[in-house]
């Protein structure tokens, strides 16, 4: 979230954020502890799978070049 918080280009009376230790705290001081874990869901939904390709082909290539020695 902090990331995400950090390269989104700001709107009109969006606040602007200095580094992230300044964005954790301001977010921490205005929002509460549960806003660090807005679309946490979401974010897994897509990540995972992905995640799961990812290994997937990693496998797949790992057994190929494996073989092919």
């Amino acid at each position: 979230m902090i990331k995400t918080r950090l390269q989104i280009t700001p709107r009109a009376g969006d606040p602007i954020y200095k580094g992230i230790v300044h964005c954790y705290s301001e977010t921490i001081k205005n929002e509460g502890f549960g806003a660090l874990f807005k679309g946490v869901v979401p974010r897994m939904m897509i990540v995972s799978p992905l995640f799961a390709i990812t290994v997937l082909v990693y496998e797949i290539f790992n057994r190929f070049i494996r073989d092919k020695k």
